[in-house]
């Protein structure tokens, strides 16, 4: 099983104790995987706006979209 830490970094940072960090493994992605990975997060525009209608802010955050355009992955092994 892998498990990928997507809603676990909005909660928490590298050497927190509350993630298996001894399973952790860095995964490289293709050029391919990243492209295709940016061009997903930019589908889904509501989720990277202001909500008008409760004044809330993006449901991904600026790190959440960075982290999206990086080469790789960490996930749990």
């Amino acid at each position: 099983m892998v498990e990928v830490p997507v809603w676990g970094w909005h909660w928490s940072r590298p050497g927190d104790a509350r993630m298996p960090w001894r399973h952790a493994f860095r995964l490289p992605l293709s050029e391919e995987a990243v492209r295709r990975k940016r061009a997903a997060v930019q589908a889904f525009t509501s989720q990277l706006r202001r909500d008008p209608s409760t004044g809330s802010g993006p449901v991904l955050r600026a790190t959440t979209v960075q982290r999206a355009a990086r080469p790789y992955e960490v996930v749990f092994l």
